[in-house]
């Protein structure tokens, strides 16, 4: 399972064509899925993927076939225009300054969330939805034999030193290396870019990789420590042996001013 966020944000048309058609391609041979949220997808992008949703200021006012998403929200009551492309008419409804009702509908369409909700829990495409996730549920039973052996791949794949029962694949050692080269390589990244480096956030990665059982957020804390000591130490010894000898620091110096002390008293 993959989540794409507008990653293809950047990209001319051609190559975010041909990133989807990359994802596709995954899709089809591993047997993943994926999620992606595209700003202005074109007509060729939509068609790449099988189903798509709708959300409305958090609502869910559409999930099925892409395919048959123009047609359910036509039917609804609102008007596509010809040579608009499926994704934008599925991000113009949600828009009441875009969207526009066909003629004689203008009283009859949903307008809020709550009606564009409440629309789709009562269309026939809902309760296909609703009795394609009882079929999967019926397939793939909590509990039932793919969870089974998906637990004992899970516990293949374990380093060892990891108890059975825990949700991490690598040990407490191997997740503290694999943040400290993390670290370093953060480092090297960003040194010489003080402005992204004081805004660099990392704690809601870090939370998202532990409620993934990728890491536990203290090897995390602890490989970057790790990182930092070596660096931390040769800049200051750097740092303080040149402005050591630029500030006329001598021990001679140092030595005369001793004796002067010795002299007064």
């Amino acid at each position: 399972m993959g989540a794409w966020d507008n990653s293809t944000r950047g990209l001319d048309s051609a190559s975010a064509l041909e990133f989807v058609k990359a994802l596709r391609l995954s899709s089809n041979l591993v047997g993943t899925s994926h999620a992606v949220a595209i700003y202005q997808a074109s007509q060729a992008i939509y068609d790449v993927f099988d189903k798509a949703i709708v959300l409305y200021e958090g609502r869910e006012i559409y999930f099925g076939p892409c395919d048959e998403a123009r047609d359910y929200f036509t039917g609804m009551g609102w008007h596509c225009p010809p040579r608009q492309t499926t994704g934008d008419f599925l991000t113009a409804v949600t828009n009441p300054q875009e969207r526009q009702a066909r003629d004689g509908m203008e009283n009859k369409v949903p307008r809020t969330p709550d009606d564009f909700e409440k629309y789709w829990k009562k269309s026939p495409q809902y309760a296909a939805l609703q009795q394609e996730i009882d079929e999967y549920h019926m397939e793939y039973p909590v509990g039932g034999e793919a969870e089974q052996s998906f637990g004992e791949m899970k516990r293949v794949k374990q380093a060892k030193h990891v108890r059975p029962e825990s949700p991490y694949i690598i040990s407490i050692p191997m997740q503290v290396k694999l943040c400290t080269i993390r670290a370093y390589q953060r480092m090297n990244a960003l040194i010489s870019i003080t402005e992204i480096n004081s805004l660099y956030d990392q704690r809601p990665i870090v939370e998202k990789q532990a409620s993934y059982a990728f890491v536990h957020p203290f090897t995390e804390a602890f490989g970057g420590i790790v990182s930092d000591i070596p660096v931390k130490f040769v800049s200051a010894v750097i740092f303080n042996i040149i402005f050591y000898f630029l500030a006329g620091l001598v021990g001679n110096d140092l030595s005369s001013h001793m004796e002067v002390a010795n002299t007064s008293i």
